[in-house]
């Protein structure tokens, strides 16, 4: 299946599901099809794409989508780090997990767990800017933007070591 109908069904579905905060977790069910493996495994590019399709989740589902549409945002993802753990094979029903771990003035890190029966294929940590133009957009100002309350950073940064 093709990423950009993967991105549209997405968008799609999230229109559909309910509103998600800040701390919340977004969960997407998804099946490996041939066409996205590499001999008999899942291409690695078509698990970030499953991965992508997780924060388009959240932005949709979160308000932020419309939002950014309507201001002229943009996200660049400024970093990217996968784990991987075990292979994943043709038709394999995977779930993505996606949530926000934490933010800074310019940054937020979202954190993406693909797991098949449980057991973890893959994670990985994004960091994703948000510009207007070249100008950052503070994470507090899209949360009042939003209507959001602003909820405390973590006490404890995650450890991210492991995405080393």
């Amino acid at each position: 299946m093709g990423r950009w109908l993967r991105f549209l069904m997405t968008v799609l579905s999230a229109r559909r599901r309910s509103p998600m905060e800040v701390r919340d977790t977004s969960a997407l069910r998804f099946r490996v099809w041939p066409t996205e493996c590499d001999a008999a495994f899942l291409n690695h590019a078509a698990l970030l794409v499953m991965m992508e399709c997780g924060r388009i989740d959240l932005m949709v589902r979160f308000g932020f989508f419309g939002l950014a549409r309507s201001s002229r945002w943009y996200l660049p993802i400024a970093n990217m780090s996968v784990r991987f753990h075990r292979p994943a094979r043709r038709f394999d029903r995977l779930e993505v997990r996606s949530r926000i771990v934490d933010w800074d003035d310019q940054a937020i890190w979202i954190e993406h767990r693909a797991e098949r029966g449980g057991k973890p294929v893959a994670e990985a940590l994004t960091t994703v800017l948000v510009r207007k133009g070249r100008e950052p957009v503070r994470p507090e100002e899209i949360l009042r933007a939003l209507g959001k309350e602003i909820p405390p950073r973590p006490a404890q940064r995650p450890d991210w070591s492991a995405y080393r």
